[in-house]
């Protein structure tokens, strides 16, 4: 009596039915998948290290009988560029499986050989020329005054107390309203938290389209988390509170700032970022650590809260760097808390607060002037006293010649100068 026990045969490529290979996100995730025989693998959170392509490696079985954990047969880290990891992880899966019939080691071969030519191959050169006008409205989002750079990073900073947080929660629950899949990632509240402002903000209508994770770590060790969420839950843009917890070194190093800026690129899409500020006399210019926090952002904003004597809050922007729009006006809003709700209101005018008028460009702050009636040149340049008067001077000149201002003959031999109709 023979002892030799029957094995099914192995089946070839060609018997194993359709076979399907995605580009789930460039660069950084792909898939084969076999819906014939139930199996699919993923390969993950790619890296080249000394010419060598490594990944996770994630088999999902649905045969009967399978050693599976939730469907998963294996994950684990895998050489893609290595002969002898493609063989001991096919021998490993057949095992595990308990289908020595399927070619695991083609297969694994197959997508070990896909996932190389589509890294090597990347994206190809384009003919700068032939690729469409980006459409305004998909380049930029206007939100509350913001004009957002809708696939790139953008900054807010400001000093602690001005509500940059509260703000950011805002806009992020405007956009969920209008539709948007938007991402709030968190360093420094918690979900409980930020539930409470939720609902102060928006009611029991708050939009269900706002996402939240709470983040532990520096965002080059949360990419791949937080890519993952990306991808899954769809989202179009995402809200990072605050980029100082979120590095991985002092926010004063250049490598801190590039590292934290190209982990933002990998996770795709556009972003909001705050930070604060620098404790210098041009603190408020720029957010604080390296130059290159507001140089690799494509706006940044500066933030400034003042008190109206009633516990709530005047709040004043000032659009600090644009790469992609105009530079946008101050504008100012206003913040009111009560016992239930919290609300945020552009203010009509930012001019009108003391606090931020200094701050005004002049051609603002003259038709601010000029709202309550025509002035002569002089008296317009007595009311802003802490200008220069030749600026004002040259300002008027300009307005006038551009007939955003015009001039009339008044009481006496002066001349008035008051608003045109379009200003």
């Amino acid at each position: 009596m023979s002892d030799k026990v029957d094995r099914p045969a192995r089946l070839t490529l060609a018997e194993v039915g359709q076979r399907v290979f995605e580009v789930v996100e460039p660069g950084c995730c792909y898939r084969l998948s076999l819906p014939g025989l139930l199996v699919w693998l993923e390969v993950d959170r790619l890296s080249w290290k000394s010419q060598e392509l490594t990944g996770e490696l994630l088999a999902r079985c649905g045969l009967l009988g399978a050693e599976t954990v939730d469907g998963v047969l294996s994950v684990a880290t895998f050489n893609l560029s290595s002969a002898r990891a493609r063989s001991e992880r096919a021998n490993l899966l057949a095992v595990k499986a308990r289908a020595p019939e399927i070619p695991w080691s083609a297969l694994i071969e197959e997508l070990c050989q896909r996932v190389l030519t589509a890294e090597r191959t990347g994206d190809p050169a384009i003919t700068l020329r032939d690729v469409p006008r980006p459409n305004q409205a998909d380049r930029i989002r206007r939100v509350f005054g913001f004009q957002l750079p809708w696939h790139h990073p953008a900054i807010l900073f400001g000093d602690g107390g001005s509500a940059k947080s509260y703000l950011a929660l805002y806009l992020a629950g405007l956009l969920a309203k209008d539709g948007e899949r938007i991402l709030f990632c968190d360093w420094e509240l918690d979900a409980p938290d930020h539930r409470e402002r939720y609902e102060r903000l928006f009611g029991q209508d708050m939009p269900a389209n706002l996402f939240y994770t709470r983040c532990s770590r520096p965002l080059i060790h949360e990419l791949d988390r937080l890519r993952r969420i990306v991808r899954l839950q769809h989202i179009d843009y995402r809200v990072h509170d605050s980029v100082g917890f979120a590095c991985h070194e002092a926010p004063e190093s250049s490598d801190s700032a590039l590292g934290y800026m190209r982990a933002d690129r990998q996770i795709g899409g556009g972003s909001f970022h705050l930070a604060h500020v620098n404790r210098s006399e041009t603190g408020d210019t720029r957010p604080f650590g390296s130059t290159f926090w507001h140089n690799s952002a494509r706006a940044t904003w500066n933030i400034k809260p003042t008190e109206d004597g009633g516990g709530n809050l005047k709040l004043g922007v000032f659009n600090r760097k644009p790469n992609l729009t105009a530079k946008q006006p101050p504008f100012g809003m206003d913040v009111a808390f009560t016992p239930a709700r919290t609300t945020f209101k552009l203010s009509d005018d930012i001019a009108e607060v003391e606090a931020f008028a200094s701050q005004v460009p002049i051609h603002q702050r003259i038709k601010h002037l000029l709202k309550s009636g025509a002035r002569t040149r002089e008296e317009i340049v007595a009311e802003l006293q802490d200008a220069k008067p030749d600026s004002v001077r040259r300002v008027l000149i300009r307005e006038l010649s551009d007939k955003r201002l015009i001039e009339f003959p008044g009481p006496g031999s002066d001349k008035r100068i008051g608003l045109a109709v379009s200003a």
